[in-house]
């Protein structure tokens, strides 16, 4: 359950977003880190690893973001944070520990009712991982303020932030990473996106 997130209070979150950037020079020597899935490419191209990662998308994309980074999350000991209706790649990666919550989705409800231990029940109305990460902090840590970084709600393309990937495949399809399935995945989300 997310309550475990108590003992790892975050001095960043880290969203996708385009000041993400501009801002990575606020990234060095923080201790604590929560991350976007969305901006972990970003962050692992800089070598900065998040203790926290979030990842709420259960889509193909959402196992992107974590494409070479296997061999990191593991010595690096990360902990996933994803919804239960999570992308089942992601949810098989060396995650040091993997935490969950009660989303809105009906599944979701049907199952954490049958369960023997409650999960904590997080609202999430914007659906996107920025929204998600500021709503269990809010829960967690109530007012407790945190600096946020590349959640701009909007960039100057009018990409919303629940469009993370869009940033990812701008800034980091010039890698030598992606090929074949996944290039051929990218084109398609850019001719279609």
């Amino acid at each position: 359950d997310i309550q475990r997130l108590k003992d790892l209070c975050p001095d960043l979150l880290v969203m996708a977003g385009p000041s993400l950037d501009a801002a990575a020079k606020d990234l060095v020597g923080k201790k604590m880190i929560w991350c976007a899935d969305t901006a972990l490419p970003a962050l692992a191209a800089k070598g900065i690893f998040p203790q926290v990662g979030f990842s709420v998308d259960a889509g193909y994309a959402s196992s992107e973001h974590f494409c070479g980074l296997v061999s990191k999350i593991g010595s690096k000991e990360m902990v996933l944070v994803s919804d239960l209706l999570g992308n089942a790649a992601v949810q098989r990666l060396p995650f040091k520990e993997k935490l969950t919550y009660q989303s809105s989705h009906p599944l979701v409800q049907q199952f954490c009712s049958m369960a023997e231990r409650p999960l904590t029940p997080v609202d999430n109305p914007r659906g996107d991982v920025g929204s998600l990460m500021r709503n269990i902090y809010a829960l967690l840590f109530g007012e407790r303020k945190v600096k946020v970084i590349g959640h701009d709600g909007r960039s100057l393309h009018k990409i919303s932030h629940a469009r993370g990937t869009a940033y990812y495949q701008r800034a980091f399809i010039r890698q030598t990473r992606l090929f074949t399935p996944e290039l051929y995945l990218t084109h398609l989300s850019r001719r279609y996106g």
